[in-house]
């Protein structure tokens, strides 16, 4: 059986897979999807640039269950959560994933092995790779070594803000004479007058 990556290295990954097809040729599948097409991890992207190196190999694992071993690489730019900034970030993930026809089967899999249902035998690349490449990403992304915080400024026309810093100090200082315009006192509290 041939080797599909060896026959086209360069194989449309965005169209859907026939996985019991593939896993009856052996088949490995290289190629490259961009990162565009990954709606929930784009969302923590700073940038949709680029994209995801792909290699998928199929084969039979126990019970002639169709068996998927994926390996993803990308390079994504995400903020850093220092600076602000954007900070390019290499993801380099792997999966192995056996292909079941419902929840209840995906359930009965043993503790260590994952799983993807595939009721319709066609599966997209990116449903088999997209939570791997949002598990490898950085908890927090940040630059090497150490990146400056952001600096506020203050506005151009400093000189004509209000004195905010005596507004600040006593934000009460009007109450008593407000709550006596309004009827609501002047009078002593209680404490005052025990």
């Amino acid at each position: 059986m041939p080797d599909l990556a060896q026959s086209n290295p360069d194989t449309d990954l965005t169209l859907g897979l026939h996985v019991s097809r593939l896993a009856d040729q052996g088949a490995t599948l290289t190629g490259r999807v961009p990162v565009v097409r990954f709606a929930r991890l784009c969302d923590l992207l700073v940038g949709s640039g680029g994209d995801v190196h792909i290699t998928l190999r199929f084969t039979r694992a126990r019970r002639r269950r169709a068996k998927i071993s994926a390996h993803a690489t990308a390079t994504l730019d995400l903020s850093c959560q220092v600076c602000l900034e954007p900070v390019r970030c290499e993801i380099d993930t792997s999966c192995k994933l056996l292909v079941v026809g419902s929840e209840e089967e995906l359930l009965g899999l043993n503790k260590e092995e994952d799983g993807i249902v595939c009721a319709d035998d066609v599966v997209s690349v990116q449903t088999i790779v997209e939570d791997e490449l949002l598990v490898a990403l950085p908890m927090v992304a940040r630059h090497p070594g150490n990146c400056a915080l952001p600096v506020a400024t203050a506005p151009d026309n400093v000189d004509d803000e209000p004195d905010m810093a005596e507004a600040r100090a006593r934000p009460f200082a009007d109450l008593r004479e407000q709550l006596s315009e309004h009827g609501h006192g002047g009078s002593a509290t209680a404490r005052e007058q025990t």
